[in-house]
């Protein structure tokens, strides 16, 4: 059984989808063990490390269960819904296995003024700004701008916010996520946003916002404003 090689999607999610495929149907139980990286390198004629990095994929979602000296097992056959899917435009990527980035464009700790406040419903005196482009290979995927409580300041120490912030702070701060709340609407492009994003001048993006509540935490903890082009000829063919 081969993958196919022409395809945009990486080999290891491709073979990720194939083992998926197998613990999800009747021939597959919980705690059967998979066929070993041998087996799967002869049977998809793949190398090793992809088929490390499909199974390693599978485990970090729960449904298989490395086990040293023994093998590897099904661990359940269904994925638990978690937050990071709605968090992360990383997660959401990765699963696609699209090749992305993240450049920042601003990253300041002020003090927070009554607008913002007003706004990101953020009590405290301090906030963290980021403000970051994202990027599908070289081609612009949108344009991101995340307000941080004060108390993420301390948290996120020594952390690098270019990379997933979603998996930063659920994944590694492990923070008790109790709430969200998101709106999207349809609004033109600033000309700094039409000029990032390689729109034409009065083009529509969607502007999506997202205030997200902690236990513990009065008011929001994370604002978060996201804008992407609208419509599909924004974006090279290969990439939908």
């Amino acid at each position: 059984m081969k993958l196919n090689r022409k395809l945009h999607i990486p080999l290891y999610i491709q073979l990720k989808d194939q083992i998926l495929a197998e613990i999800k149907s009747d021939r597959v139980e919980i705690g059967d063990v998979i066929p070993s990286e041998q087996e799967m390198m002869k049977t998809y004629q793949v190398g090793r490390a992809t088929v490390r990095e499909a199974i390693n994929e599978l485990v970090k979602e729960g449904l298989l269960e490395k086990i040293q000296g023994k093998g590897t097992y099904v661990k359940k056959k269904e994925t638990s819904i978690g937050y990071e899917p709605l968090m992360s435009l990383s997660y959401f990527l990765n699963l696609r296995g699209w090749n992305h980035h993240n450049e920042i464009l601003n990253q300041q700790i002020i003090k927070i003024t009554k607008e913002q406040r007003a706004l990101s419903l953020i009590e405290s005196d301090e906030i963290l700004i980021l403000e970051r482009s994202r990027f599908i290979d070289q081609h612009p995927l949108g344009m991101e701008i995340f307000y941080f409580h004060e108390h993420f300041i301390e948290l996120s120490e020594g952390a690098d916010l270019n990379l997933s912030l979603g998996k930063l702070m659920l994944e590694t701060l492990k923070l008790p996520v109790e709430r969200m709340v998101q709106e999207v609407t349809v609004i033109t492009a600033s000309e700094r946003e039409a000029m990032l994003l390689n729109l034409a001048p009065g083009s529509d993006v969607m502007f999506m916002k997202r205030w997200l509540y902690l236990k513990g935490i009065e008011g929001v903890f994370q604002y978060y404003e996201f804008k992407v082009p609208v419509g599909v000829s924004a974006f090279p063919t290969e990439f939908l």
